[in-house]
């Protein structure tokens, strides 16, 4: 008996939903270690999904490609890098024994392409991503525990900062769970109703911020100016959702308020921590209007933090769009929320 298209097509998009989960379980658990075994593993990985999307689209005859802002966000660097290429390939540098020639420049822009895949697949695979509830909780919980084992386990290296953001990282992602859990299954074409499935029984909602709350509790500890960061992040967008959900206002301008003040005290009352964040800002500050590419790279180490990294490679413009685009992302993420399309 033929099988239909319809279910051919819906078997691929299923695995491919599922590699994708399985690709950030095992990664977040396995792959945080920078190295050429672990990027290769991750875009390995990314292909396979590719792989496996584009055969249910063809399969479906479905020619549609979900677009998202941050595509345009991560745009600019690019071309910044693209230009840095061409001048690093082709200027007098070339003939210098040694000189990479480009190549951190490509390296970047595959990256941020890899990253824009990621993006892509990813809102195309888990829509309403809410209500998927089994896949945010299983990759909220490996972005949590994988980067703290790390963090805990594994040798102090360069790489905490970056770790400990991305176990923040998942603690949002598993608190999103909340959000989806008391909601039932989706109609065609519309919303999900919370009044159309089952509540979630109290444990399991209970569980999963205690699961949240002793994450961030043993980040903040391993990480406390990462932890500064995101709730100053998570304060601001508090407050912004405080704007723009009128029926949720005084609790999320409370909460976002109230975060602000423990951020503003810290700055105010830890002298360390003005410290660290004046040096950044002076190593940031060397900057120019449009980065010097990978020879950048000569005067960081693998220390340093990702803005000066950032800064000097695309320069201040690229790294004002950069950061500013991904707060209008946010900002027009919170906005569609509003009106359903979570």
């Amino acid at each position: 008996m033929a099988i239909s298209t319809g279910t051919t097509s819906r078997q691929a998009e299923w695995l491919a939903r599922w590699a994708l989960t399985g690709m950030m379980i095992l990664g977040m658990m396995a792959w945080w270690w920078p190295g050429y075994r672990s990027w290769g593993s991750a875009v390995a990985g990314l292909t396979l999904v590719l792989a496996l999307w584009l055969v249910a689209r063809i399969v479906a005859a479905d020619r549609r490609v979900p677009g998202h802002p941050v595509h345009l966000v991560m745009l600019v660097p690019a071309c910044i890098l693209a230009v840095h290429l061409v001048l690093d390939a082709t200027g007098p540098a070339r003939d210098v024994p040694g000189a990479l020639r480009g190549a951190i420049d490509a390296a970047m822009i595959y990256w941020l392409g890899l990253l824009s895949l990621g993006v892509l697949l990813t809102q195309s695979l888990l829509p309403r991503a809410a209500s998927h509830t089994v896949v945010l909780g299983a990759s909220g919980a490996a972005m949590m525990l994988g980067p703290a084992a790390a963090v805990f386990a594994g040798p102090p290296a360069p790489v905490r900062p970056a770790l400990a953001l991305l176990g923040f990282a998942g603690v949002c992602v598993g608190l999103t769970m909340l959000w989806g859990l008391g909601q039932g299954r989706a109609p065609a074409g519309g919303a999900p109703n919370a009044s159309a499935g089952p509540k979630p029984h109290r444990f399991l909602r209970g569980a999963c911020i205690a699961v949240a709350a002793v994450a961030a509790g043993a980040l903040t500890l391993a990480a406390p100016l990462q932890a500064l960061l995101v709730a100053g992040i998570a304060a601001a967008t508090l407050f912004v959702a405080g704007l723009v959900f009128p029926g949720w206002r005084v609790l999320l301008l409370l909460v976002g308020g109230t975060l602000a003040v423990g951020v503003v005290a810290a700055l105010s009352l830890v002298r360390w921590v003005r410290q660290t964040l004046v040096e950044l800002v002076i190593q940031a500050a060397k900057g120019t209007a449009f980065g010097r590419g990978e020879e950048a790279l000569r005067d960081f180490w693998a220390g340093d933090s990702g803005l000066a990294v950032l800064v000097g490679m695309v320069g201040w413009v690229g790294a004002i769009w950069f950061i500013g685009g991904l707060g209008a992302c946010v900002v027009w993420l919170l906005f569609h929320a509003r009106r359903g399309h979570w």
